[in-house]
């Protein structure tokens, strides 16, 4: 799905064959047209190894179930991206229409343009806050030309008499109550519909995976939506020695997303067959000077990838997003609020309070004793013993690890130290 799923000008092909390469250097045998596609090849395939992973993905299009889908010019957005990313696909038709929010969406109205379509709409039921694609995506979209119709649902589509789609009709909406994903419901206004004449119809409003491999006897459970159930902490399925990750077990998410999926899942298969964790972390403290931040970089904006000129975007294979300048690079780096660095008040404190005079965000307070309660490592409170008056507590989440509390110690009670860890 990396080559035949997200468009080059995303996603560069030679970053693909680079990172396949990596991974045939390790030793993987990557085994091509070797389809696992019924329950007979399936069992072949639990047979003859100890662990199997599943990370067959989400490649069947919903469906739109609305009157004058079957109508010829009304593609799935799967199909269109693997059809375009194949060369299958070289033109479209002037005007374009997509249905649906999430990157495959975006992916095929961008891809429409660079294929000759005059006019690129995008259609989503919701608004741009509840658009997977995220806000990224859908700007660079917009800059390219693309027309974004929110709250906006298709209701029926109309064709001529050679039976090619002509019009796609729609409805506007309103939000309602949430769903059970937390998202609010789209509710159609009575009375808003209306017509937009177009050529082509991509519909692209949803993925499930193709599960048909999978039979009763292997003992493997499915939920509702026809996806395996799995442990959340080591993606076993509900049969010993079968894991399962990525699209498949969740729907369509991003790239980074179900690699990091597989990246555990190895880790639990390491533990499945051999007993051994592998490559333990060791914890520990740092000490740590503080250092020259720039100015007010804890509200500092996010910066902005370079990105190709408009009048150089015209094809597929061109890479749009440049990646961060060096000097952007920098200040993105400077945002960091260094939640790994951590303030310790030790037993020299002599309550000055100069800590708390020069805390730029009122983290450090000093508390009196009666106000304190000691508890031992099992949760139990105990007595408060020795001979202090009060402590100087810090409130970790307000704390921007300045440092300047640090420098103000006279008699250096206050330190920084940085969390970190090594590979055992």
């Amino acid at each position: 799905m990396l080559s035949v799923g997200i468009p080059p000008y995303r996603l560069p092909r030679e970053t693909i064959e680079d990172a396949v390469n990596w991974i045939k250097a390790l030793g993987v045998d990557i085994r091509l047209n070797n389809p696992i596609d019924t329950p007979d090849a399936f069992d072949a395939l639990l047979r003859e190894y100890s662990a199997v992973y599943l990370a067959t993905g989400a490649h069947r299009s919903q469906m739109l179930e609305i009157p004058g889908e079957e109508l010829e010019g009304v593609l799935h957005g799967v199909t269109f991206m693997k059809d375009t990313n194949l060369g299958l696909r070289k033109t479209v038709p002037e005007r374009v229409a997509v249905l649906g929010g999430g990157f495959t969406a975006i992916d095929c109205a961008r891809s429409s343009l660079r294929l000759g379509a005059k006019e690129v709409s995008v259609m989503y039921r919701r608004t741009l806050e509840e658009m997977p694609a995220g806000e990224l995506e859908v700007r660079m979209a917009g800059q390219e030309g693309i027309q974004m119709h929110y709250l906006t649902s298709p209701v029926r589509i109309t064709g001529g008499h050679d039976r090619r789609v002509t019009h796609i009709e729609c409805i506007k909406n309103t939000l309602g109550e949430p769903d059970e994903k937390g998202r609010r419901r789209p509710v159609p206004v009575k009375g808003s519909n209306f017509m937009v004449p177009v050529d082509l119809i991509i519909a692209a409003i949803g993925q499930s995976p193709d599960m048909g491999f999978l039979s009763e006897r292997c003992g493997i459970k499915i939920n509702h939506w026809g996806m395996p159930v799995v442990d959340a902490e080591d993606f076993m399925t509900t049969r010993p020695g079968v894991f399962a990750g990525g699209d498949c077990v969740t729907g369509p998410r991003n790239v980074i997303e179900v690699i990091a999926d597989g990246r555990k899942a190895a880790r639990a298969i390491h533990r499945f067959l051999t007993g051994e964790e592998r490559n333990g972390y060791t914890f520990y403290y740092k000490d740590q000077s503080p250092s020259d931040r720039m100015p007010n970089y804890e509200s500092a904006p996010r910066q902005s990838q370079d990105a190709l000129p408009m009048s150089k975007r015209q094809n597929l294979d061109t890479e749009v997003e440049l990646g961060l300048s060096k000097e952007n690079t920098s200040k993105e780096a400077g945002r960091c609020l260094l939640c790994h660095y951590n303030i310790f008040i030790d037993e020299t404190c002599i309550l000055c309070g100069g800590c708390i005079d020069v805390c730029p965000y009122n983290c450090i307070s000093m508390v009196s004793r009666e106000e304190v309660e000691i508890a031992d490592k099992s949760g139990d409170e105990g007595a408060v013993t020795g001979d202090w008056d009060a402590v100087m507590v810090l409130d970790e989440e307000k704390c921007i690890r300045c440092g300047l509390c640090v420098k103000r110690c006279p008699v250096n009670a206050i330190t920084m130290k940085r969390f970190a860890y090594a590979v055992e």
